[in-house]
């Protein structure tokens, strides 16, 4: 829900910066304390450092490139201290891996290679989970392929896989990939996708001047289609029925990170998290239809519980 204008405490202002520095810094000695090799040339390190010479300054970069560097760093803030939260000491040695990863790239992130960012956004999920209360398990990796997470429910274990296409291009194929994972387990399950990369960077991290339109308005025709093309890649629409292979999803996800820099009224970085969660399954009141808005309502709850996120989830059940 989107208030305006932003109340004090939820505003990125330069003297909150050291507060975010202190923050990541916590998240950077919690990994290293566990395992987790975090260099010192590390992105995260590197915001730490960036994040205090704006509290110095006590103003934000004037430059377009400065501005995305803070904006990030502040998002990598409100995601690492979640991701800290749900990789408890029982999963963090699991996700030593994973977490050494998503702490590489550049505060920028306009670099080509875009894994340190999938990582991030596989974690992010889980952390959102965790914080709905909804903790999710990591899925030992024996044999075969395996989905990211388990979500236990009562009497039944549910997977969900996560990724994050560097393109539009990509987008159903990843979805397709996700669903065969699920599969290659015997899961029923989910697929989230964070389409940020599918989106122009002009659009969702941008300059505005109007604080009282909600920072998600600009992007909700691009990201309505993205979502329409997830869902019409699992489910055929008109004849409301899964597609073949994929009975098994019950629902997915789609969402996307982005960012506005106010340049009046409250002026600075503005976090916000656009998301849409779609229910697939055979009869409206079934054991997998309970499931997935058991799993939906940990998800909202879990964006709501994230701390500076301003969030707009919308809910879609499509079942006979």
């Amino acid at each position: 829900m989107y208030t305006s204008p932003v109340p004090k405490h939820r505003r990125a202002t330069p003297s909150r910066c050291e507060v975010f520095a202190r923050r990541l810094e916590r998240v950077v000695d919690r990994f290293r304390r566990e395992g987790i090799r975090v260099s010192d040339s590390s992105r995260l390190v590197a915001e730490v450092r960036l994040l205090r010479a704006v509290a110095r300054q006590r103003s934000f970069p004037s430059s377009v490139q400065g501005r995305r560097e803070v904006a990030n760093a502040i998002r990598d803030v409100c995601d690492f201290d979640l991701i800290r939260k749900m990789a408890g000491a029982a999963q963090v040695s699991a996700l030593a891996r994973d977490l050494q990863d998503a702490a590489k790239g550049t505060a920028g992130r306009l670099e080509e290679e875009r894994k340190p960012y999938q990582f991030q956004s596989q974690l992010w999920i889980g952390s959102v989970f965790a914080a709905g209360r909804l903790r999710p398990r990591i899925v030992p990796p024996d044999t075969g392929r395996t989905p990211d997470f388990l979500l236990c429910l009562p009497g039944r274990d549910y997977g969900l896989e996560v990724k994050r296409p560097s393109s539009s291009k990509s987008l159903c194929r990843l979805v397709e990939d996700g669903a065969q994972q699920l599969a290659a387990r015997g899961l029923g399950g989910g697929v989230a996708v964070d389409c940020s990369d599918c989106l122009s960077r002009e659009t969702l991290c941008r300059r505005a001047e109007n604080p009282r339109q909600p920072p998600y308005v600009v992007i909700d025709r691009e990201f309505e289609e993205l979502y329409r093309r997830v869902g019409s890649t699992v489910f055929d629409w008109s004849r409301r029925e899964h597609l073949p292979g994929f009975a098994h999803v019950n629902f997915v996800i789609v969402f996307a990170q982005g960012w506005r820099w106010l340049s009046t009224g409250p002026r600075g970085p503005e976090l916000f998290t656009s998301s849409a969660f779609g229910t697939f399954t055979t009869s409206k009141g079934n054991a997998e239809f309970w499931a997935a808005r058991r799993i939906g309502e940990a998800y909202d709850n879990g964006l709501r519980a994230g701390g500076l996120f301003i969030s707009r989830t919308t809910a879609d059940t499509t079942s006979f």
